[in-house]
């Protein structure tokens, strides 16, 4: 499941963000909650969080945090769009604005 938050109001859409966690959190409390930002991503994490599973968890919460800042990652993240929408796990993405094409591209 993809969950996407973006928008020119950052405080609004980070508010918003916190709140949801928090909701995802309380149904799962045994979820892993794992934060991911434009810094610190990697293929290679990403391949993990859209197949892997907490270690003692039945679902990752994977929280990402203005990822397409890094060019990398933003391509990383449009090309596996299929891959993160049929996880078991809850994907939660924070963004600036947006254009079209990209929020098309995740209406999809």
């Amino acid at each position: 499941m993809i969950y996407l938050l973006y928008g020119s109001d950052t405080t609004k859409s980070r508010i918003k963000l916190h709140e949801l966690i928090g909701t995802l959190l309380k149904k799962r409390p045994d979820a892993s909650h794992v934060k991911v930002n434009d810094e610190t991503f990697d293929a290679a994490s990403l391949d993990e969080y859209i197949g892997g599973m907490g270690l003692f968890a039945q679902k990752m919460i994977v929280e990402m945090d203005n990822l397409f800042r890094n060019k990398e990652a933003k391509e990383e993240i449009i090309s596996r769009l299929k891959d993160i929408k049929a996880s078991d796990n809850v994907f939660v993405i924070l963004e600036g604005e947006l254009n079209k094409g990209d929020v098309t591209k995740f209406e999809k």
